[in-house]
């Protein structure tokens, strides 16, 4: 029987960090990182430590584009299924921005 190493999701606005936060956790340069917001559109996923698996996510609230949409999709879906959820923030994009973490996942 193969248990699951627990998931932990990189969550959070557009350009706040989660990329380089997820480089620096994975001790790797997986993800792309870059000043434009919306960069990150693929899901990025690693083992660390062989203890768990993180999760590098697109950003919600990213500027209006063909694939916005689909991307915070993903991000519900993979939101239900975290064990942990790192919310990212930055100054820009705190707490008190115009969506609530509630907005995003349905088991809270």
């Amino acid at each position: 029987m193969h248990n699951a190493l627990p998931k932990v999701l990189l969550f959070g606005c557009a350009n706040v960090g989660k990329s380089t936060l997820f480089n620096r956790l994975s001790q790797s340069r997986m993800a792309i990182v870059h000043d434009q917001p919306g960069v990150t559109r693929d899901f990025l996923s690693m083992t660390v430590d062989k203890k768990f698996q993180l999760v590098d996510s697109g950003g919600i609230g990213s500027p209006d584009n063909l694939f916005a949409n689909l991307v915070e999709d993903r991000i519900r879906g993979i939101l239900e299924k975290a064990e942990v959820v790192v919310w990212v923030l930055d100054g820009k994009c705190g707490p008190t921005a115009t969506f609530s973490l509630h907005s995003y996942v349905s088991i809270f």
